[in-house]
């Protein structure tokens, strides 16, 4: 961790905090395909918050083993792509679960007691959909910018030895 800034130190709490919501909704979605009735959507979920984990998980790599000058080999580059991708369309799916979540939430204000344990279980479901919404937004920018880092590091670390011949 020596050489990572502040700015880094700080994507890499959000990434770890990051994967362990994901593993838990991910592992509430796995739950969820032995004692629901419909499979389709609770096989959408595991792959859903699969793909972000498998991400997530890149992400601590890139910044662990690549970060700041060591190139992207071209399976990474080429991963890095495809998860990028699909991880930026999975917003939309991430924005939906929040307002499934806060709409099944809403209802029951009224009705339970701030002080008793059926507020914490209604309101905490929607409270890790909204960290997981925010801080994949954060990650999906964070990982936009450490891409960007590595390859500027590395462009400038293969076109230094040119540059001081022609001084």
């Amino acid at each position: 961790m020596n050489g990572l800034s502040t700015q880094w130190k700080l994507f890499r709490v959000c990434c770890i905090i990051q994967m362990v919501l994901v593993a838990l909704q991910l592992m509430l979605s796995v739950v969820g395909i032995f004692w629901r009735k419909q499979l389709v959507y609770p096989i959408t979920e595991v792959l859903a918050y699969g793909v972000i984990f498998l991400f997530v998980y890149m992400g601590l790599s890139l910044l662990n083993y690549n970060y700041p000058d060591t190139p992207l080999t071209q399976k990474q580059r080429k991963n890095f792509n495809w998860l990028f991708l699909i991880n930026f369309l999975l917003i939309a799916y991430l924005f939906a679960q929040l307002i499934a979540e806060w709409r099944r939430a809403f209802p029951l204000i009224s009705e339970i007691n701030a002080a008793s344990g059926a507020f914490l279980t209604v309101f905490s479901m929607l409270l890790i959909n909204l960290l997981i919404f925010v801080l994949h937004v954060i990650f999906l920018g964070g990982m936009y910018q450490l891409r960007r880092v590595i390859y500027q590091n590395t462009m400038n670390s293969f076109y230094s030895p040119f540059d001081e011949e022609k001084n």
